[in-house]
């Protein structure tokens, strides 16, 4: 029940767990004719109550978590797109568009594939090449009975590495990337040992995109910031997006726990940032998106970023139990065709770009608070995607019931540590391991939630009629035993 140390794409495992993201796109890049490259001044629809903005304020008015959220719908070659920035509490709205940038965390991967795969056009690399051989002479790196981690395992999440590397352990958790260094990595590799061939099982790792964005940077022979800006962020216009090195004509966001405390942005090693470092502004990641549907005029980066919306051979035959997946981005089926999205989250921020190739549509929103946990994400890219599908209402502060309240008290086990869950004030504690105290709000979805950080407490009821509870955070839902 910690705040969150990791990068992660939380949807990414909900949608893996759950099946297709409703949406639409095709499974192959559009190879028509590119249109003229947008400005940075792009078209929207008038300011005045737009669609987008409509449904965004149908979810995120009044919701608890103080959120404000950034967002964009582009669709068509050079036709005029939806934009809208809404806030939870209108009064105390905060600007997110313009030069303002967010982070948009593990949505960098998508860019960091688009440097492999044009890395992999220049000849320069290939998804076949094993990792040993673009890493330092000496390092250890796991193999599986002869068969390597290749650089196509590591940009679809089937390397078999862990999420994070062994003995991760960072200095200031707030913070979590800030003291990683190139030789921890290379180190922590020795640490591994692979329980199934590479290409086999897909599991997130923020270990393996670590790698992959070394790799991509000593291959290129620039810092990694310095190979986005030139192969990516440059060509596209995005004048106003960076990893460490902000544009002076740039103010950068503060990111928020749910409930509207500010907390520490995130900052990564020169060659690592590949991972999850990207910062970016609304106008930047429209042109992004834009990027994603061919909407460009350099036909040579159209084909590229077309490449990785592709799904990508790992080696082994396709298992229905695994996501379909291509470099970097997930291919969910929902209405007949796949989407290809990808999600973000650091300490203080959440995002989401998901592309309809076929129909050259794609969605960007962006969120000023770290809000994965409650659902919000999910809930408005599915409707924004597919308008059939319900759009539920924000959550709301509300009292919990008494008897709820009663039900719960008592002792339990969650994932080797004790919570005792006591009451006061009409208000539900939990204490983990006799010491550390959380103070817990109850919202009108029938959730409990630590008041100033990101997780979900719901109650669950057993079948001899007595209550636990499941804990999720950082997309991981965990269901505590009851002692007593």
């Amino acid at each position: 029940m910690n705040a969150s140390v990791v990068a992660r794409g939380v949807l990414l495992a909900a949608f893996v767990a759950s099946g297709a993201l409703p949406g639409a796109c095709s499974s192959k890049g559009d190879d028509a004719a590119p249109s003229p490259a947008p400005s940075s001044s792009v078209p929207t629809s008038p300011a005045a109550p737009s669609e987008l903005a409509s449904t965004l304020d149908k979810r995120v008015r009044g919701d608890r978590t103080g959120v404000c959220v950034a967002a964009a719908v582009v669709e068509g070659r050079g036709k005029a797109g939806d934009r809208a920035v809404v806030c939870a509490d209108p009064a105390r709205a905060r600007a997110l568009d313009g030069d303002v940038a967010l982070e948009i965390g593990s949505v960098t991967k998508t860019m960091t594939a688009t440097l492999l795969a044009d890395l992999v056009r220049e000849g320069k690399l290939s998804l076949d090449d094993s990792l040993a051989k673009h890493l330092p002479d000496g390092t250890k790196v796991p193999s599986f009975q002869g068969k390597p981690i290749e650089l196509r395992h590591l940009v679809t999440h089937t390397s078999g590495l862990p999420p994070l590397p062994p003995g991760f352990d960072p200095p200031d958790p707030s913070n979590p990337y800030a003291a990683v260094t190139d030789v921890q990595l290379f180190d922590a590799l020795g640490n591994v040992t692979l329980t199934s061939a590479p290409g086999t099982d897909w599991a997130y790792s923020n270990f393996g995109f670590m790698l992959l964005s070394w790799v991509i940077a000593h291959t290129d022979g620039r810092d990694f910031e310095s190979a986005l800006h030139e192969r990516l962020f440059t060509k596209l216009g995005m004048t106003r997006s960076f990893v460490s090195r902000k544009p002076s004509n740039v103010t950068t966001a503060s990111g928020h726990l749910p409930g509207g405390a500010t907390t520490s942005p995130w900052d990564f090693g020169p060659n690592l940032g590949g991972v999850g470092g990207a910062r970016s502004t609304l106008d930047d990641m429209i042109l992004y998106a834009r990027a994603q549907i061919g909407d460009l005029d350099d036909q040579v980066l159209a084909g590229v970023i077309a490449k990785t919306h592709e799904r990508v051979d790992i080696g082994v035959p396709p298992n229905p139990e695994q996501p379909e997946v291509g470099m970097a981005w997930l291919r969910t089926h929902g209405l007949g065709r796949v989407v290809v999205l990808h999600d973000g989250e650091t300490g203080g921020f959440s995002s989401i770009v998901a592309v309809d190739v076929e129909r050259s549509r794609a969605v960007v929103l962006l969120f000023d608070t770290s809000v994965a946990d409650t659902g919000i994400v999910g809930e408005l890219i599915g409707h924004v995607l597919d308008t059939a599908q319900p759009l539920p209402p924000p959550r709301l502060v509300t009292a919990p019931p008494s008897e709820l309240l009663q039900a719960l008290s008592g002792d339990y086990r969650l994932q080797g540590v004790d919570v005792t869950l006591t009451t006061k004030d009409g208000a539900l504690r939990a204490t983990l391991g006799g010491a550390s105290v959380l103070e817990l709000g109850y919202d009108s979805r029938g959730d409990f939630y630590p008041i100033g950080a990101a997780g979900l407490l719901t109650p669950v009821k057993q079948a001899d009629g007595t209550q636990t509870f499941t804990w999720t955070q950082d997309g991981q839902a965990i269901t505590a035993t009851r002692k007593r």
